[in-house]
């Protein structure tokens, strides 16, 4: 496919250059060089393509252009690569059995839980409606095992919605039902309530996530055929799940009731157990740095602390992106901070620091 598509080619190669730089402290240069011709050969791409469906090549470049800026920093820039692969699958009728808009909307949903910072940080539709897309995020399940489970990603995004979006009209949700978080309808105007979303969060169970899902899934590593384990699947899904409930308490406002700074610390140590139980080395870690950021920012203990340092120098040695190493020393001036300041929590305030620095960071 690349040697017909040169601005996937050289998307590819800036990727495989800025990796390799990452890996060995090699001079960036070639990387952006074959950024720049990546821009070039896209921009006139772009200039041929029609309403008659999404171009796979052109789609796969720009998602290599998200993962580039995760390995150069996370900062901002992944945001303007986000947009316009929403916005070719738009135009371009929906996503019609695109896979690559499942990584697309997978990191718009975990991305924007950290993207504090303006109208950018609001979700848009894929062109389609939420339930079809969640509906395709579940699907893609069935080969995609390192992320977040699609009913928890469904709350990580009603989450945002409540944050980001405070002052859209807000209505209770009709539905109620554990699970039940989302329906077919405009996400401006509906904001389920906080109660519906803690007891989804609840009802989640990554026992019955596995049993169901296991017989179905791909666990075959193909590129080192190792096999994972499905006690740590377990684990890492009851990461996501420990993680998002912490999410929820430190964000959503008012407070949810009978939260108190040690349940929080609870929650954090019992994230902490989940994610100790991967492997050092382990492919799931791929996946798992937002959780382990989410642990940084309840973490109040040196012990806590200690083990997320530790997990983000096990993350860097299996995906060396500086987006990790960016993770760290945010955390770490917020822990600071919070010693000066006396806090309790992690950071205190930890989204409101992210919105004070102006920086969307993607920590996926």
């Amino acid at each position: 496919m690349a040697a017909q598509n040169p601005s996937f080619l050289h998307a590819a190669l800036a990727v495989a250059a800025r990796h390799h730089s990452n890996n060995c402290n090699f001079p960036e240069t070639h990387a952006l060089v074959y950024k720049g011709r990546a821009y070039r050969y896209l921009y006139s791409a772009l200039q041929t393509q029609t309403t008659k469906g999404v171009t796979e090549p052109v789609l796969a470049a720009m998602l290599l252009f998200l993962f580039f800026e995760a390995l150069d920093s996370g900062k901002d820039t992944w945001k303007i690569h986000l947009r316009a692969a929403r916005r070719l699958i738009q135009v371009s009728g929906g996503m019609r059995g695109v896979r690559g808009g499942m990584s697309s909307m997978l990191i718009d949903i975990i991305g924007r839980s950290l993207a504090f910072s303006g109208p950018e940080s609001d979700y848009q539709p894929w062109g389609s409606s939420l339930s079809d897309v969640f509906h395709s995020l579940k699907e893609a399940e069935d080969y995609s095992f390192l992320g977040c489970p699609a009913e928890l990603l469904k709350i990580i995004l009603c989450i945002t919605l409540i944050n980001n979006q405070s002052k859209a009209p807000q209505q209770e949700c009709n539905n109620t039902t554990a699970g039940a978080v989302m329906t077919d309808i405009s996400d401006r105007n509906f904001i389920p309530s906080a109660e519906t979303l803690l007891s989804s969060i609840h009802a989640f169970s990554p026992e019955d996530w596995l049993q169901t899902r296991l017989p179905r899934m791909r666990l075959e590593d193909q590129r080192s055929y190792a096999r994972i384990d499905p006690m740590e699947l377990f684990h890492h899904v009851s990461a996501y799940k420990c993680a998002v409930h912490i999410f929820a308490v430190q964000v959503l406002s008012p407070p949810l009731p009978a939260h108190t700074a040690a349940a929080q610390a609870a929650l954090t140590n019992e994230l902490i157990l989940h994610l100790s139980c991967l492997s050092t080395g382990s492919v799931l870690y791929k996946g798992a740095v937002w959780t382990v950021f989410i642990a940084g920012t309840g973490a109040t203990t040196e012990f806590q602390r200690d083990f997320v340092r530790c997990a983000l120098k096990n993350i860097w040695s299996v995906l060396p992106q500086f987006n990790i190493k960016n993770a760290g020393t945010l955390l770490e001036e917020m822990w600071r901070d919070a010693d000066r300041e006396g806090v309790g929590m992690g950071g205190g305030d930890w989204k409101a620091r992210l919105a004070k620095g102006g920086i969307d960071w993607l920590f996926i």
